[in-house]
């Protein structure tokens, strides 16, 4: 039986969500098991990690039993994990303008109710969208997500700025050692969030781009084109590949993430040669 357009697409969907999932829970584990990441400063990233499970589990449920419920919920997720990579610039940005005040204003509880204040907003801003507002949905997704880029790029610059503006008056001082690794951390993270940043606009175009043609061509989704239905289940297998990229991002920029794979190679090759001085001749 041969598949249709609209079929290798779901496919594709699937196969991309199910590597996403595979790929964040072994972030999941790295974070879990890494003493060095419980830091606050990666609170943010663990939350993206999970949002970043969350939106291909329920984009896939979607394909198995399709309803309102987990097309909402998988919009959500999406969401929310774009309000995390804006909340990594609003961390570090805190961490950077009131470095005195930054432990005491952020602490681990406001952190963990922040999370979950960004996932009760999200999920009912698209529940709310979806079962009361489906049109105005196609709209309003590409308006949220381009108003987040633009916030979060603003804010970005500015703590790259002024990052720029203590690292030279440090120059020129005899500069505290706990404030310039605190500078190296944050400029580095600032600096991955960057290129996952750009990885997340260069995803989200395709699906941006195919809900506003939905909106204003006057139907729903099923009321569209065939040609549509299949750029519009592509445009999510493409919004997909940026939480499958996430973890090889962390992978490559965060150190600390890092470490844990080489310490783990680091082990077995020492056992290894253990095994092999102890064998027989």
């Amino acid at each position: 039986m041969e598949l249709g357009a609209l079929d290798v697409a779901t496919i594709a969907v699937e196969v991309i969500g199910g590597l996403a999932i595979a790929c964040n829970l072994m972030a999941v584990a790295v974070f879990a098991t890494t003493k060095s990441l419980h830091r606050k400063y990666y609170w943010f990233i663990l939350n993206l990690v999970l949002a970043d499970i969350a939106s291909p589990t329920l984009a896939i449920v979607q394909q198995v039993r399709p309803g309102k419920a987990p097309v909402a919920l998988v919009r959500g997720a999406a969401f929310a994990a774009e309000l995390s990579i804006l909340s990594v610039a609003l961390n570090n940005f805190l961490a950077i303008v009131i470095p005195s005040r930054y432990d005491v204003i952020v602490t681990r509880c406001r952190m963990v109710v922040y999370c979950l204040f960004i996932w009760v907003l999200s999920l009912s801003t698209f529940l709310v969208l979806t079962y009361i507002q489906e049109y105005a949905f196609w709209i309003v997704r590409p308006l949220l997500s381009l108003t987040v880029i633009i916030l979060t790029g603003i804010l970005y610059c500015v703590v790259f700025l002024t990052i720029k503006k203590y690292r030279e008056s440090q120059a020129s001082t005899t500069g505290n050692d706990l404030t310039a690794d605190r500078l190296r951390r944050t400029r580095r993270l600032m600096i991955t969030f960057t290129v996952i940043l750009v990885t997340s606009c260069v995803c989200q175009i395709p699906f941006c781009s195919i809900n506003i043609m939905i909106f204003f061509s006057g139907k729903d989704l099923w009321g569209q084109d065939y040609s549509v239905l299949v750029f519009h289940k592509w445009s999510v297998a493409f919004v997909l590949l940026s939480s499958l990229a996430n973890p090889f991002i962390y992978w490559w920029r965060l150190v600390d993430f890092r470490s844990r794979f080489c310490k783990k190679k680091n082990a077995d090759e020492t056992e290894l040669a253990t095994v092999n001085t102890q064998a027989p001749m």
